[in-house]
């Protein structure tokens, strides 16, 4: 028993970290978004009061571009960047292992 809950514990800290790590670049591609559309009117995102979870929601257009009008070319590209980026996160792994080995 005491072990199951350990295990337990241990599946919950890890999808904690991965849900922290996914908040942490939703929240950086939001203001990213925001400081280049403001920067080309000359505004700075610090100067007016954006709420904090409209960071969150801004990577929704970044990744998914706009679905209403039926163009899907932005999901497709967010698509084959998320493989593109896993494949490369293993072969650096390996890379890594194969070196310290």
């Amino acid at each position: 028993m005491l072990q199951s809950n350990h295990n337990l514990y241990k599946m919950l800290g890890r999808i904690a970290g991965l849900l922290s790590l996914l908040g942490i670049g939703l929240y950086f591609t939001g203001w990213i978004y925001r400081w280049a559309y403001l920067a080309y009117f000359q505004l700075e995102v610090t100067t007016l009061d954006l709420p904090f979870e409209s960071f969150l929601i801004v990577p929704i257009q970044v990744f998914f571009g706009h679905i209403s009008s039926g163009d899907i070319s932005t999901i497709w590209r967010t698509i084959w960047i998320a493989i593109a980026t896993f494949i490369i996160i293993i072969i650096s792994f390996k890379i890594i292992q194969f070196f310290t080995q």
